[in-house]
């Protein structure tokens, strides 16, 4: 009796082992006849253009096989990153706004034990419409607001307590980095995101003053100009210095670690490797290579208008001499590859046209926006787009009795907002759009201070 129930123990473990070995096999076939399983980590609308593409691999996969099958309709330059053997992560350089994409992988063995990726994957989506980001003066405070490129539509985009005295956006549009006066009048940073919710202090500045906010490229730090606090509610502020903050680890410190070294208005290199800001003791542009410290300064007495070229190698700057005729305004041009700096314009100037406003196309080295007054015995200024390289060009804004200030190019470098205002009338403040389909600047809204929110 003993022998027959230990025989048929015996005979259940193999039939189990059977049977899971069977089960193991069915679904090695199943796998087998499935291939390799993708995932997109894609919202079909609303979309940052410049919002990286993650797809996830069910099995590691052959690189090269995978990025050769590939596509983004229409297509688009960008660049392709490996997070590990399941993962690839695709980075765009600036997808169209408010435009319909697919993106698609097509059918082939990509698994690095020859699996098969069977048919063609197809994902679906949209980015969203660009809009512009600016400061409304209400009745009692200067509030955040945003209005959409055809001017049709301006709405606030959060709801605060004390005024907006200045801000930057994210280069994706994600969130914006507000200076924020608080109870005792100083400013704070605050950062809050695109949608105008999730409102969250960044730096208390302990009754100093925190303004000019400047994001970074790669949007994980903020440059910024910090006035401390003196040693009683009476005494003054220091001087103005330059602080970074990391957005990942809340670490906040001065840039230079000199503590006599002051600035204000800092600006990024487009690569991020660079932060240019104007000491105004020294009447210097000091500009710092963030990794090394190493310092670049330029003589200025201005530093009010600085832009720097879409390779990051060379910085235009204002900058005031002593001419024949008097003090002029010149704009200068200093190049980071071969140390050299040199005029661009207004050395041979006989009349100050008093040149103002820069700022350079991110995608293309050709178009410079230069301010100046088109008759320098007359107050309005203009804006005028030239090419550097040939200083020719065109008045993009320069209706009479009117002055523009403030441009900045879209992404793309297709279009300029700006902000502008009638001489001679009750002071508002507008902003307004150019690009090349348009005969004249388009008004979108009143307001001061555009900025680009992709």
């Amino acid at each position: 009796m003993k022998r027959l129930q230990s025989l048929t123990f015996d005979q259940a473990a193999l039939g189990l082992a059977f049977v899971l070995l069977t089960l193991i096999g069915l679904v090695t076939l199943a796998g087998t006849q499935a291939g390799v399983l993708v995932t997109a980590d894609l919202t079909e609308a609303d979309r940052s253009p410049f919002e990286p593409i993650t797809l996830t691999f069910s099995t590691t996969v052959n690189k090269p096989d995978v990025e050769s099958r590939f596509a983004l309709t229409p297509a688009s330059d960008g660049q392709i990153e490996w997070l590990d053997a399941q993962t690839l992560r695709f980075v765009p350089l600036a997808l169209q706004p408010d435009t319909a994409y697919e993106l698609t992988l097509s059918p082939g063995k990509i698994g690095t034990d020859g699996e098969p990726l069977r048919r063609t994957r197809r994902w679906a989506f949209e980015t969203r419409a660009t809009q512009v980001a600016y400061i409304y003066a209400a009745e009692t405070k200067n509030e955040l607001w945003t209005v959409d490129t055809a001017g049709e539509k301006a709405e606030r985009l959060l709801e605060l307590e004390y005024s907006v005295f200045d801000f930057d956006v994210s280069p994706d549009g994600s969130f914006l980095v507000l200076s924020l006066f608080n109870a005792e009048k100083r400013l704070d940073l605050w950062r809050v995101d695109r949608d105008g919710n999730n409102l969250q202090p960044l730096v208390d500045c302990g009754g100093g003053l925190c303004s000019a906010p400047a994001i970074s490229p790669n949007g994980q730090q903020v440059a910024y100009t910090r006035e401390a606090p003196g040693i009683t509610p009476q005494s003054e502020l220091s001087a103005a210095r330059i602080h970074l903050l990391d957005l990942s680890t809340g670490e906040d410190r001065p840039v230079f670690s000199d503590s006599q070294t002051i600035g204000h208005t800092p600006l990024w290199s487009p690569d991020g490797a660079w932060l240019a800001s104007f000491d105004s003791l020294d009447d210097t542009i000091r500009v710092v290579e963030i990794a090394s410290g190493r310092q670049v300064l330029l003589s200025s007495g201005l530093g009010n208008a600085l832009a720097w070229s879409p390779d990051s190698t060379n910085l235009a700057y204002t900058a005031v001499e002593e001419g024949e005729t008097g003090l002029h305004t010149v704009v200068m041009l200093a190049d980071f590859t071969n140390g050299d700096i040199a005029y661009l314009i207004g050395q041979d100037d006989l009349v100050d046209y008093r040149y103002g406003s820069l700022a350079w196309s991110p995608s293309n080295a050709g178009k410079l926006i230069l301010g100046l007054r088109p008759d320098p015995e007359s107050p309005p200024t203009g804006l005028w787009l030239i090419d550097p390289t040939l200083l020719e060009g065109k008045m993009i804004a320069e209706e009479e009795n009117f002055s523009y200030y403030a441009p900045r190019w879209d992404p793309w470098g297709q279009t300029v907002v700006f902000q502008q205002f009638q001489l001679g009338t009750a002071y508002k403040s507008e902003i307004a759009l150019w690009q090349t389909e348009l005969s004249a600047p388009l008004v979108l809204a009143e307001g001061f201070s555009p900025h680009w929110l992709p």
